[in-house]
């Protein structure tokens, strides 16, 4: 096994509903309930669930944009950056794409404007896209090029861990495919750990080494993703897995 990267031990996170006459809190509702998993350095990590299951906000708590009320999030390394579902409403419609690139060592002072031209070149050829579009806008390029576009952001500052927030599921099936296979090079050449967030379990099937299937705030189960479909335990988990062999037998 290799090292720990992440440890959420116990998280929980409630959001309550105000009254809309006099600004109460009214109602709670349980968006984290004592949620713990790990991840290793090196592997692929799926969470599974529905909308409103809870995946958006553990990512949050991840990527502290959300504190939880209990809990611990404990990271091992030293960055963690996080990837979105819809690029467009990420990506700066101002900026030509190197500017969008280099932006993160703009303001973590790494190389001069050279340094971080060449760095940006380097990434849009690893994510698979030439040179020429780096004096391009976000509007000029498909969603899939969006979304390559972020993917090279994200790994400008040598990150250890990628939060994968349902990278692959706005796109078409042409494109999930490309996207499906730039991860598993991602994997193969830099070393990545990837908690790849989806509701799409034959993506989740494909890609990561271990998973969990959270429902309602809470983790339901989790282990090994060959064995979680070879003999899942929990009824959710059944129906999942029997959801996918009946569509490959369609």
């Amino acid at each position: 096994m290799e090292p720990l990267l992440l440890e959420i031990e116990n998280l929980n996170k409630t959001f309550w509903i105000k009254s809309f006459f006099t600004q109460k809190q009214v109602r709670p509702i349980h968006a984290l309930q004592d949620i713990s998993m790990q991840i290793y350095r090196g592997e692929i990590f799926g969470l599974i669930g529905t909308s409103g299951s809870g995946k958006s906000t553990l990512a949050q708590c991840i990527m502290n944009i959300i504190s939880p009320d209990s809990g611990k999030v404990l990271f091992y390394g030293t960055e963690k950056q996080m990837i979105f579902q819809h690029p467009a409403a990420v990506l700066n419609p101002k900026m030509t794409i190197a500017q969008i690139i280099c932006e993160p060592m703009k303001i973590a002072r790494q190389g001069n404007s050279k340094q971080q031209l060449k760095r940006a070149k380097e990434l849009l050829e690893l994510v698979e896209l030439n040179q020429s579009y780096l004096f391009r806008y976000a509007s000029q390029l498909s969603g899939g090029q969006q979304q390559r576009v972020c993917i090279a952001r994200a790994l400008v500052l040598n990150p250890e861990l990628l939060v994968a927030d349902e990278p692959i599921s706005a796109q078409d099936s042409t494109i999930q495919a490309q996207l499906m296979r730039l991860f598993e090079k991602l994997l193969r050449e830099r070393q990545l750990s990837i908690l790849l967030i989806s509701h799409d379990l034959t993506v989740v099937k494909r890609l990561c080494h271990r998973m969990a299937v959270i429902e309602n705030g809470k983790i339901i189960e989790q282990g090994d993703t060959k064995q979680l479909f070879l003999a899942p335990k929990h009824p959710k988990m059944k129906q999942l897995t029997d959801a996918v062999l009946q569509v490959k037998s369609q």
